[in-house]
């Protein structure tokens, strides 16, 4: 962690070991769940343009579309804007790209679970 200190003059010096102590508020499973749609974070892939989702379109290529990114609330992000609560989404985006081909499966463990065709 790197903590600056924004004001003018200080009475520290660099390299100088200090006590800190952060005060942080968790916040309440109501202010969660009203308006704020969350994801799992490996559902959000970091390019060099800025943070994208993927979701499939009817003929089955990734399509990218650019998010907003928040809080992180554990293994979850808060999304600022970019998504819509009835879009679906890839859940983990972890070595796909745009315009990739994928077969959509039914979940782990089915004989059509979702996988990539590009390596």
């Amino acid at each position: 962690m790197k903590i600056g200190i924004n004001s003018g003059a200080s009475a520290l010096s660099d390299g100088q070991a200090v006590t800190l102590s952060l005060n942080r508020r968790a916040l309440s499973s109501t202010q969660l769940k009203t308006s704020q749609i969350t994801i799992p974070i490996a559902a959000a892939k970091i390019l060099p343009t800025g943070p994208v989702v993927f979701t499939v379109s009817t003929s089955s290529p990734l399509v990218a579309h650019p998010i907003v990114l928040g809080t992180i609330l554990g293994d979850q992000v808060v999304v600022v804007s970019g998504l819509t609560p009835d879009l679906s989404i890839v859940s983990d985006a972890r070595g796909l790209s745009a315009g990739q081909s994928i077969i959509v499966g039914m979940g782990f463990g089915s004989s059509t679970e979702s996988t990539s065709s590009a390596q």
